[in-house]
């Protein structure tokens, strides 16, 4: 007599999951975690993630950093060539966070005294920033730099005078993470 004793094999489950609470939405420049969830016991044999520039073998856990929205999927496969997909959209918010005071007042009191470029997330270089008097000429330009460092900037003076009140032209063009370059204008006032 022949007996067969047949064990059911644990199904495959897995669940794509991130690092972000809520809606799957970053802004341009952030990264985020997607991680293969499955039962602890499972006899993992490939774990395949695609798009297939991820490229981290049989991790579990990625870090990615999308520059537009994008659909990533995760399949996990056992040793008994039993396979679930799960799939997620990352949301990626191009949002052009950059700020340029529209006034200032540079007399030594630690308040205000410097006009820089100020960014969040997604700059990936300031490629110019001018400034211009009423007269159409150039007080201060710089080139192919970081935001958000008041060293950087403009400190109200031109040839090495302080300049007196007054309204003055700005050009700013700034590069982010995705490629695209957006160019900022807008007045800014001296004050004294």
């Amino acid at each position: 007599e022949l007996s067969l004793n047949l064990e059911q094999p644990l199904e495959v489950i897995v669940t794509l999951t991130t690092n972000i609470d809520g809606e799957n939405v970053i802004q341009l420049g952030d990264s985020v975690l997607l991680s293969a969830i499955y039962a602890p016991n499972l006899a993992i044999d490939t774990i395949r993630w695609e798009p297939d520039s991820i490229g981290f073998g049989n991790s579990s856990s990625v870090w990615v950093s999308p520059q537009v929205t994008s659909s990533f999927s995760v399949t996990i496969a056992d040793a008994n060539g039993c396979s679930d997909t799960d799939r997620t959209t990352v949301i990626v918010d191009k949002e052009r966070p950059v700020y340029i005071p529209n006034a200032f007042s540079p007399n030594d009191d630690g308040r205000n005294d410097v006009l820089f470029i100020q960014a969040g997330n997604g700059v990936r270089e300031v490629r110019s920033f001018l400034i211009f008097n009423r007269w159409g000429e150039t007080v201060f330009e710089l080139y192919g730099f970081q935001p958000n460092d008041p060293g950087l900037g403009w400190d109200g003076t031109f040839r090495g005078e302080t300049l007196n009140a007054g309204v003055f032209t700005y050009f700013a063009e700034v590069e982010f993470e995705d490629g695209q370059t957006v160019l900022f204008k807008g007045d800014v006032l001296l004050l004294k």
